[in-house]
């Protein structure tokens, strides 16, 4: 299914005027500070382009404009606009779509067409249900009224999303959900947060092992601390090694209290000592002996990692399967837009089975025997664990 985002006409040299006196919702009058510029039969969009309730309404095509007063064609503005709002004239009011299965092929106008212009959206937003996916497109822009119409665009073809990206979960979402706009009811930015919310919900409750992974770091000479990965999941540290000068050492975790019983005073001499413990206090681990850097160090960290933030309409996801996602979602806004309960059930069984489907791929990617580490998440309460599976 083709989506065209398509772009407005430019209004930047377009006659302007600015509401001067209220214009209540239905009002079929317009007071303006000057009409000058604007004529009958002219398409006025009211509000700036791409804000809330901005709208589009035609100038009478009969009644005659004074120098402060712009008639409508019909009875009523869908909304109120206040004093100062701006009213700028447009060429067109319309877009018509031509589609043809080749770039140099014979363009046919689809069914739909023309479809009125999304002023309140950025752009003007189009799902295709019909034509092939890689269907080549040119748009035109007329007016209802007088039935101009502007030049043929270059022929293109709409942007095709990876199937794990956000701008195909959102497609998928507003199929669902049957919202064809990108702002009048949500914007494409405000699903892009809320999946981004779901991945990192999902993956702070569950340990997938696609999402498993190393994480490198070195020491540094005479310093006993180190850095937990800020892309790593808390709690989900596994193993530990540290190289130093060629030599490989698995430190053993402790809990705060018994790695404070160790020998400080012979961990705090700049040796190249093996690193034989380990512990976790907040964000950062503390190294027994005190590591000496003097040559070559490297450490690595096993975890699993925080999902990637998506902000990229065409960035892949770190989930192998984000059904569960585009239902998560999808349930979250029908609730919101108060659906019927028919729609919510659904949604929520796709969830359910997505969750499945998730968990199943996870169990086919794991690689190894099992085993749990009991590793606590922070500070000197030993009773804090996170039970780690890999």
């Amino acid at each position: 299914m083709p989506i065209l985002n398509i772009e407005h006409p430019d209004l930047r040299y377009q006659p302007r005027t600015f509401v001067s006196s209220a214009l209540a919702a239905s009002g079929a009058t317009i007071t303006v500070e000057n009409s000058t510029g604007f004529t009958a039969s002219d398409a006025m969009v009211i509000g700036g382009v791409g804000e809330e309730k901005t709208e589009e309404i035609l100038v009478h095509a009969s009644t005659s404009i004074t120098s402060t007063t712009i008639p409508t064609v019909a009875a009523a503005v869908v909304f109120a606009h206040s004093i100062g709002t701006p009213i700028t004239r447009s060429d067109w009011d319309q877009i018509r779509i031509w589609t043809a299965t080749t770039e140099t092929g014979t363009f046919t106008e689809i069914a739909a067409s023309p479809i009125d212009i999304d002023w309140e959206g950025k752009l003007t937003r189009y799902n295709d249900e019909v034509s092939a996916e890689n269907a080549w497109f040119k748009t035109q822009f007329s007016h209802s009224v007088d039935a101009t119409t502007g030049e043929l665009g270059d022929a293109f073809q709409p942007a095709r999303f990876k199937v794990r990206s956000p701008g195909a979960m959102i497609s998928s979402i507003r199929t669902l959900l049957n919202i064809k706009d990108n702002f009048k009811v949500i914007s494409d930015a405000t699903l892009m947060d809320m999946l981004n919310i779901s991945q990192l919900a999902l993956s702070a409750d569950r340990d997938f092992p696609f999402l498993e992974t190393t994480f490198t770091d070195s020491t540094v000479d005479s310093v006993q601390t180190i850095a937990l990965p800020t892309t790593m999941k808390p709690g989900s540290l596994t193993d530990l090694n540290i190289l130093l000068d060629g030599t490989n050492y698995h430190p053993e975790y402790v809990d705060v209290d018994t790695f404070l019983a160790l020998d400080i005073d012979d961990g705090l001499e700049v040796t190249q000592d093996a690193i034989t413990h380990y512990t976790i206090v907040g964000l950062n681990i503390l190294l027994f002996p005190v590591p000496s850097a003097s040559g070559s160090s490297d450490v690595t960290f096993y975890g699993t990692k925080v999902p990637d933030i998506l902000d990229e309409q065409n960035e892949q996801s770190n989930f192998p399967d984000v059904t569960y996602f585009v239902y998560d979602v999808a349930h979250q806004l029908a609730i919101m837009l108060n659906k019927q309960t028919k729609i919510l059930d659904r949604l929520q069984g796709e969830k359910d089975r997505a969750m499945v489907r998730m968990m199943k791929y996870g169990t086919k990617q794991s690689t190894g025997p099992g085993r749990v580490r009991r590793i606590p998440v922070v500070d000197r309460d030993p009773s804090r664990f996170w039970e780690i599976t890999t």
